[in-house]
């Protein structure tokens, strides 16, 4: 068995006649921690929004464990363990950085009420 738990194969991305990701490839293996850098405007934030659901690639696949999969939205990547916090954004200037962070990810607990 692979270690790798992630495959990106030739992901291609366009706003209408723009095209921002070409034939991207690669793959990431478990318990690896993966940084992306470049310049503004390379595709960071493109590629991260293709794996998390918020945009679909014009072109390309993405594998999860071997399996081809379509990251159709936030909560379908959220279940495979894959989110970002964009760079956009907006703090809420009452709580901490870490309740920020993990904002809508919130750790709920049962109460079990006396009847």
């Amino acid at each position: 068995m692979s270690d790798e738990i992630l495959r990106v194969e030739n992901i291609s991305k366009s706003f209408s006649t723009v095209e921002v990701l070409h034939n991207v490839s690669f793959g990431i293996n478990r318990g690896e921690v993966l940084g992306l850098i470049g310049e503004n405007g390379a595709g960071k934030s493109t590629k991260m929004k293709i794996l998390c659901g918020i945009y679909e690639p014009t072109a390309g696949a993405i594998f999860f464990d071997g399996l081809p999969i379509v990251v159709e939205n936030t909560a379908v990547a959220k279940k495979m363990g894959i989110s970002i916090i964009p760079q956009e954004f907006n703090l809420i200037s009452d709580l901490t950085v870490a309740d920020n962070v993990f904002l809508g990810s919130e750790i709920l607990k049962k109460k079990w009420f006396p009847g």
